[in-house]
């Protein structure tokens, strides 16, 4: 996988679960690494870089490396699964796999991983949001359990599985980072064309285009005037069309599903587009070009 700079893969080299009893905590260490946590039972407190948060059940949160952790732990005890990992590879990344008694990173420097922001252009903030932790809370117990058993396949299967759960936490974000970056706007553009192109089955519209590149309706629409010669509505129109020919000369699905797959799934409107474009219906179009 590629970052923004270098190549990654999430390689997990702690794990483990287990019920804790009323008032545990872990005080005062800073990791090299990265910690996930979601906690699926009781309740956890937390103070992270000064700021405090108390964990729900079924609650998740981010440890970056090199953060200060002042506590955590729980009160009324807690049932808490936890993944160590890094993001870039590092030769020396197994020593100092016993994490409790780190104060400060004296003598691990070397062994620092870089933030999510240098990795991936985007911050994650250290609580999984709300609409992520269904996901979260469905894998990361089975993440924890398959790599526990020490099978390099289960292992293999583990670190893939974190690899997704990241992935959809850098798209949750993306949108918002997208806003205060410094990106060109031909990259922003070919980033919305992307997610547009994956999306033309879904009622996808100007607002989700515009929220893909990270900008306003207005302001979105006028770039892309200016980049690409067209109104954001006529390119996905377009793509929605290029889509539905593709389909047409290279499967043999009916017009009913091409339509559907394309966004159109009144097949009365993909047949006036066609007839606009072509003066041809899709089945007359799909029989040319055999």
């Amino acid at each position: 996988m590629l970052a923004l700079n270098r190549p990654y893969s999430p390689w997990i080299h702690l794990a483990g679960t287990e019920r804790r009893g009323s008032r545990w905590a872990v005080v005062q260490r800073v990791v090299a690494h990265y910690v996930l946590v979601v906690n699926y039972q009781g309740t956890e407190d937390i103070v992270i870089a000064g700021n405090a948060y108390e964990i729900p059940e079924k609650g998740a949160y981010l440890v970056q490396p090199g953060v200060f952790m002042e506590r955590i732990g729980s009160q009324k005890g807690s049932r808490p699964a936890w993944i160590h990992f890094d993001l870039i590879y590092n030769e020396r990344r197994n020593e100092h796999k016993n994490t409790y008694s780190f104060d400060g990173l004296e003598g691990r420097e070397h062994l620092l991983q870089p933030t999510a922001k240098s990795v991936w252009g985007v911050d994650l903030p250290v609580l999984v949001p709300k609409a992520l932790l269904p996901m979260f809370t469905r894998s990361v117990d089975t993440i924890v359990r398959r790599w526990l058993t020490g099978d390099p396949y289960d292992q293999l299967f583990a670190n893939h599985e974190l690899l997704g759960l990241l992935h959809a936490w850098v798209q949750y974000e993306l949108p918002r980072s997208l806003e205060t970056l410094d990106i060109a706007p031909e990259t922003r553009l070919r980033r919305a064309e992307a997610n547009a192109r994956l999306n033309l089955a879904k009622n996808y519209g100007v607002d989700d285009f515009a929220r893909a590149a990270g900008l306003g309706r207005a302001q979105f629409a006028r770039i892309f005037k200016q980049v690409r010669g067209l109104r954001p509505g006529e390119a996905l129109r377009d793509m929605r069309i290029g889509e539905a020919e593709r389909l047409l000369r290279t499967t043999q699905l009916s017009i009913q599903e091409i339509g559907r797959r394309v966004g159109y799934p009144n097949i009365t409107v993909l047949a006036r587009l066609f007839r606009e474009r072509h003066g041809l219906s899709p089945t007359e179009w799909r029989e040319m070009h055999r």
